[in-house]
């Protein structure tokens, strides 16, 4: 999600209702697959729905968003009295906060409407090699139980872990992995979206080590003539590749499925070294039913790899 995303979101950010209240965590909680932390105002417990906290029945909600931690700049300027007044939001005041190990701001806001001002509240923070940007949003009918206090606290007990374990990660998606044949995962969420590699390092260039990224697509099932195509505009849109060349490309079984497999070659943007890829398309099952409507490809994948290890 970009940061332009993240400003727009905080100016417009709305809620359904999903649950009811739950207890404060006394200690701060780490929402399952992100390495953010932090004790959240009581009466909010962990989102099903998002990556946060929320009170639905008080329509009350914190976000969470991570970046590198070169994005800090940027959404330091991103999150100015100016950016955020076209977003329709006031800004009341901007503090600097005393973190552990790690420094920040915070944005006081309001967001006016013909149905009552939306008290708002944003920390980015930067610890090591991870911006974080926390939002937070809070009717002005709930002030006494979400106060400027309240939500000061919670992003004073900001933290940042180093690693998100791997079967926590695991666990989030909504398909089961069981055999991952030496990768581990690197980021995961929780529409099925996960980077895995085989490398020693979490983050490095393409041409240094091998990738496996994985998608569920969203859209109407192609038809059979035209998975082909569908299949080459995902490969086109592969990041950090550039002057992709298809090797093969042809249907395929993936177990009891249909499927479209790709291999290619390209070069890694940075670096302009040699690189491998390998995608395979997955499509949902067809229904019985006549009065069915088409389904979206199931599942996508691509293993990115440096030349010289690929076999």
């Amino acid at each position: 999600m970009t940061i332009r995303l993240h400003l727009q979101l905080f100016a417009a950010l709305a809620f359904a209702a999903l649950f009811g209240l739950a207890t404060a965590a006394a200690d701060p909680v780490f929402v399952p697959g992100s390495r953010i932390g932090l004790t959240p105002p009581t009466g909010m417990s962990p989102s099903k729905r998002f990556l946060g906290f929320e009170d639905v029945v008080k329509d009350s909600a914190i976000t969470m968003s991570e970046f590198p931690a070169q994005a800090y700049l940027e959404l330091e300027r991103g999150f100015s009295a100016d950016a955020l007044k076209a977003q329709g939001v006031i800004v009341e005041r901007r503090e600097d906060i005393a973190l552990k190990e790690a420094k920040g701001f915070i944005i006081v806001a309001r967001q006016p409407s013909a149905k009552g001002d939306t008290r708002k509240w944003a920390l980015v923070a930067v610890a090591g090699d991870l911006t974080a940007l926390i939002t937070a949003q809070s009717p002005d009918s709930a002030k006494d139980t979400y106060s400027d206090e309240a939500f000061h606290a919670a992003f004073a007990s900001f933290v940042v872990r180093a690693t998100v374990p791997s079967s926590e990660q695991l666990a989030i998606l909504p398909y089961a992995m069981t055999e991952l044949s030496g990768f581990r995962p690197l980021r995961t969420a929780s529409d099925g979206a996960a980077l895995l590699t085989d490398g020693p390092h979490d983050v490095a260039p393409i041409a240094e080590q091998s990738y496996i990224l994985m998608m569920v697509p969203v859209g109407e099932m192609p038809s059979p003539d035209q998975r082909g195509k569908l299949a080459r505009q995902y490969l086109a849109d592969t990041p950090g590749v550039k002057d992709i060349h298809i090797i093969r490309a042809e249907p395929m079984r993936i177990g009891n499925s249909q499927g479209f497999e790709i291999l290619a070659e390209g070069k890694e943007v940075r670096s302009n070294n040699d690189v491998m890829l390998a995608q395979w398309l997955q499509f949902g099952s067809s229904s019985t039913s006549a009065n069915a409507g088409p389904r979206p490809p199931r599942c996508m994948g691509q293993n990115l790899s440096p030349t010289a290890r690929h076999t």
